[in-house]
C-alpha cells in the first residue's frame, strides 16, 4: 500500500507540473483567438459569387475562416447613398438620367431612382402695364402684348386703356461744351456775347441760368440749365494769354408720359417643379458604407475566424487555448492529489516505525 500511494504522489505531481507548463505553452497573451468580421452584399446572388476568404491577417496574425460557423442574414443598412435634386421652369416633364457626385474625391454618376412633378403655380397679376415717355401724342399701343414674369413666366395681356400720367422723368440730360479765350493780363473773357470776370474756380455766374436760356434760345417749358463747370486746366496760347474749356449742364423735356394697361389671361405654357431622386449602392462600387446615407436592404455574412495556432492544435490543446481555466483546475486538482498521497504514504510508514519499536522496547 505504501509504494502504491508514493506512485500515485509522484504520478500526481508530475501531472500537476505537466498542467502548469502545458498552460505556460499555451499563453497567447493579449492576442484574440476568435474575431467576427461582416461582409456586405447586394444580395444573394452576388455573396455567392463572392466566396469568404479563407485567411485573414489582423495585427500581424493569420486568422482561419470557421466555415460552419458562417450566417448569412438580410439586413437593412446604411450602403445606399442618395441625393434628391429639384429642378424648376420645367416645360415638359423630362429630367436627366445620372446625376454626378463627388465620394472620397472621386466622381460617381447617379442614376435615377424616382422623379414626382408638380405644376408650377405662378402667381398671375391680373392687370400689367406698359409706359412710354416723351411722347408728342398719345402712342399707339398694340392690341396684344406677351409679358414674361419675373419667374419666366409668358403671360397674354389684352389692351384695355390708354393714359396720360404726370412723370418728372421725361427730362432727359444734356451737354453744352465751351471754350473761353482770356487775353495776355486780361481778368474777364466774353461768352455767348456778354463779358464775365474770370474766375479760376467756376466759369458760372450770378444769373447764368436766364443769360444762357435767352443766349441760346431755349424756353423754360422744355428746357432748364441745372450747372457747369471747367473741364480744363488754362491752356497757354502762342498770341498770349490762355484759354480754357468748359461744360454747361442743363435737362431737356422730351414729351408727355402715357401708361397703357392690358388685362393678363392664363400661361402661355404650363411649367413644371421636378423633385428627382437619384441613388446607388455603395457595394456595387466598393465604397465604405461611412459614406452611405440612406439604408438598403442587404446580404450580411457573419464569419468567424480562429486564430491560425489554435485551428491547427488537436482537440485537447485546442480546449486549453480556448478555455484558460482548465490547466490551472487541474493543476490544483492534480497538486492536491500529489500532497494526501504523499501524506497517507509517509504518515502510514511513521506508525509502522512507532509500533516496531513500541515492540522492541516490550
Amino acid at each position: 500500500m505504501k509504494n502504491v500511494m508514493r506512485v500515485l504522489a509522484f504520478v500526481s505531481a508530475l501531472l500537476c507540473v505537466g498542467c502548469i507548463s502545458t498552460q505556460a505553452l499555451t499563453s497567447l497573451g493579449d492576442i484574440d483567438i476568435d474575431i467576427t468580421r461582416e461582409f456586405n452584399y447586394k444580395d444573394q446572388e452576388e455573396a455567392d459569387a463572392n466566396p469568404l476568404p479563407k485567411e485573414i491577417e489582423e495585427n500581424g496574425n493569420t486568422y482561419v475562416l470557421d466555415e460552419d460557423s458562417v450566417d448569412y442574414q438580410q439586413r437593412e443598412l446604411n450602403t445606399k447613398y442618395q441625393e434628391t435634386v429639384e429642378y424648376t421652369d420645367l416645360t415638359v416633364k423630362e429630367v436627366p438620367q445620372t446625376y454626378t457626385v463627388t465620394l472620397g474625391g472621386e466622381q460617381y454618376e447617379l442614376p435615377l431612382e424616382d422623379v414626382q412633378y408638380t405644376e408650377e403655380q405662378a402667381d398671375i397679376p391680373t392687370e400689367m402695364t406698359v409706359e412710354y415717355k416723351g411722347e408728342d401724342k398719345k402712342p399707339n399701343a398694340p392690341q396684344n402684348k406677351t409679358f414674361t414674369l419675373d419667374d419666366g413666366t409668358e403671360v397674354e395681356g389684352v389692351l384695355k386703356e390708354v393714359n396720360e400720367v404726370e412723370d418728372t422723368d421725361t427730362w432727359v440730360d444734356f451737354t453744352i461744351d465751351g471754350q473761353v479765350v482770356i487775353p495776355e493780363g486780361a481778368t474777364a473773357y466774353v461768352y455767348l456775347g456778354k463779358v464775365h470776370t474770370y474766375n479760376p474756380a467756376t466759369p458760372l455766374w450770378n444769373g447764368y441760368k436766364s443769360d444762357l436760356m435767352s443766349a441760346i434760345g431755349l424756353n423754360s417749358d422744355s428746357y432748364k440749365i441745372t450747372g457747369g463747370k471747367w473741364t480744363s486746366d488754362p491752356v497757354a496760347r502762342a498770341e498770349g494769354g490762355f484759354y480754357r474749356t468748359l461744360s454747361i449742364y442743363g435737362q431737356k423735356n422730351t414729351g408727355k408720359s402715357y401708361v397703357a394697361v392690358y388685362e393678363t389671361a392664363a400661361p402661355i405654357e404650363i411649367k413644371y417643379v421636378a423633385s428627382a431622386t437619384y441613388s446607388m449602392s455603395l457595394l456595387s462600387i466598393g465604397l465604405d458604407e461611412s459614406f452611405g446615407n440612406a439604408s438598403e436592404l442587404t446580404i450580411c455574412a457573419i464569419a468567424h475566424y480562429v486564430l491560425e495556432q489554435v485551428a491547427n492544435a488537436n482537440f485537447i490543446v485546442g480546449a486549453v487555448y480556448r478555455n484558460r481555466l482548465i490547466m490551472p483546475i487541474m493543476a490544483v486538482i492534480f497538486g492536491i492529489s500529489a500532497g494526501a498521497c504523499g501524506f497517507v504514504g509517509f504518515s502510514k510508514d511513521s506508525r509502522k516505525e512507532e509500533d516496531s519499536e513500541d515492540s522492541e522496547e516490550t
